[in-house]
């Protein structure tokens, strides 16, 4: 039932190998890209079966309950101890989401180590969970020490006391890939699927109890699989739009009004599987039952924290409050017409496979370690990143930058897409809603 986990990484840290075209075909045909997007894909399944809106699911371990606390406390706590930094420069991305990722590179080591330490037998040296959650959030605790400055961590706990310390290095790159970059001060779907990679990662080295390879997960662990996916995600998402709204981050490769949603996919595809398994079961709320439902207010009121697709609405209405629902998300409105569920998770599963995991500027950041392996050998060679946004240097904008007419988009030249509230362009529309 169970496979030994990987070996762990040696004297090999995480790097980049999609570098090329080249690496781009040998990443789609990988034991890594396929255990990533099987591990989406019966995740889904697993949602489906168990839509954890109505269904009993396992307990999570204490790993990832700490995991999941960690993160919730992140989104609690640390946009209020590192507040936007006052600019009036910038359209897009507040340099104190530096501050902010400089925090979480600083402390995701022992954050996940202590998460690894948690499931291991006896727990941390045999402390109760209450005493866990406390540890996580000594580590994550951002209050300001006694000159007014962010603390250094203040952990009880011992780094490098876990058999799998050797892990720790590699799970703590794609924890860090997962919220933004700090230069483009931007996030998008690359940085939500390393978020994936990190739970494949983690179950993988045995966070859910058992050290499960997705090519070894069959129908009795589709409720764990539920469970663990489901929650973490609810959790991340705590965090993503807790830096989105406060640091106004840049959507990375958003498609604009073209594309699914500035910032993410895969939590539409879960919230989706989820509502279809509740409209086949019959044991969801009827208000629910269709794709129509988002198009509600009082839906999207009664219904946004609980089920995570609705909630996912809910957010991008609020960001998107000054245009109609088919002006701001027209591809999401398309998704509300559609006649079920079921046809609106295959279509965002394909969306995801050929959109995001089917891109070379998406993945390209994706970096590969002991656990997720690039078994390829890479045949590009990595650039080196800007050192500095456009804004920033010494307070001056390069010319040009300014705003005005030229700066107009091309096809911005009449009066938009109509006040309706249906799509305002044919070409917006998703492209399995026929």
């Amino acid at each position: 039932m169970s496979a030994p986990p990987p070996s762990p990484p040696s004297s090999l840290s995480p790097v980049r190998k999609i570098l090329s075209p080249d690496d781009m075909e040998s990443f789609k045909s990988s034991t890594a890209y396929a255990s990533l997007l099987r591990l989406i894909q019966i995740t889904g399944e697993s949602i489906r079966t168990f839509p954890p809106y109505t269904s009993t699911l396992p307990p999570p371990t204490l790993s990832v309950q700490a995991l999941c606390h960690g993160m919730e406390y992140m989104a609690s706590n640390w946009t209020r101890c590192i507040p936007p930094a006052g600019q009036d420069k910038m359209r897009f991305g507040n340099t104190a989401f530096r501050t902010w990722n400089e925090e979480l590179v600083k402390r995701s080591g022992s954050f996940l180590e202590l998460v690894l330490s948690a499931g291991e037998e006896g727990g941390v040296g045999g402390m109760a969970e209450a005493d866990v959650m406390s540890e996580v959030e000594r580590i994550l605790d951002l209050s300001p020490g006694e000159e007014g400055k962010v603390s250094s961590p203040r952990p009880t706990f011992v780094p490098g006391s876990t058999s799998m310390s050797s892990y720790v290095p590699e799970l703590a790159a794609y924890f860090t890939s997962s919220f933004g970059h700090p230069v483009r001060l931007d996030y998008g779907t690359g940085h939500e699927s390393s978020f994936m990679v990190l739970l494949l990662s983690l179950l993988s080295v045995g966070v859910c109890g058992s050290k499960l390879s997705v090519s070894k997960i069959d129908n009795t662990h589709k409720p764990l699989l539920a469970s663990y996916v489901y929650n973490s995600f609810q959790a991340y998402l705590k965090v993503t739009r807790s830096i989105q709204t406060t640091y106004n981050l840049e959507p990375a490769g958003s498609h604009g009004v073209w594309g699914l949603d500035d910032y993410h996919c895969l939590p539409f595809y879960f919230g989706s599987c989820e509502l279809e398994g509740l409209q086949k079961s019959g044991e969801g709320d009827p208000e629910v039952s269709l794709p129509s439902c988002v198009q509600s207010s009082s839906v999207l009121l009664s219904h946004g924290g609980p089920l995570m697709y609705v909630g996912c609405i809910k957010f991008v209405r609020e960001l998107k409050a000054r245009a109609s629902f088919g002006e701001g998300s027209p591809m999401l409105y398309d998704i509300s017409e559609l006649p079920s569920w079921a046809k609106a998770s295959r279509g965002l599963e394909r969306l995801y496979e050929g959109e995001v995991l089917g891109r070379y500027p998406v993945v390209q950041h994706f970096v590969f370690g002991g656990i997720w392996k690039g078994e390829w050998e890479s045949k590009g060679r990595i650039k080196t990143a800007p050192k500095n946004t456009f804004v920033g240097v010494g307070g001056v904008e390069p010319p040009g930058m300014g705003g005005g007419e030229g700066t107009r988009a091309p096809w911005a030249t009449g009066g938009g897409g109509g006040g309706g509230g249906g799509p305002p362009f044919e070409g917006t529309r998703a492209p399995w809603a026929k």
